[in-house]
């Protein structure tokens, strides 16, 4: 090889390994940011239920069960409960 074009594969190859890595970032951070805004949501219905608690002064119990079949498939189980 030349002198010319050691130096083009040199200063190439580092520039396509950090495109690539650069490149996997979203993928990295999609679950992260799905996993972000759901906890936004949950937290903001949340706040709405408490709102109603005090100005309709009534109780409520939330149950979550996570459960998996026998698939492997996992589910969750939610009872809300309304005491007055």
């Amino acid at each position: 090889m030349t002198r010319a074009a050691e130096s083009y594969v040199f200063s190439t190859v580092p520039l396509i390994v950090m495109g690539v890595g650069i490149s996997i970032f979203p993928t990295a951070f999609m679950p992260l940011n799905g996993y972000r805004r759901k906890i936004k949501i949950a937290t903001e219905k949340k706040q709405n239920l408490d709102k109603l608690k005090q100005l309709y002064n009534f109780h409520y119990n939330i149950s979550i069960k996570f459960k998996t079949d026998i698939f492997g498939n996992d589910k969750v189980e939610i009872v809300l409960k309304i005491e007055r």
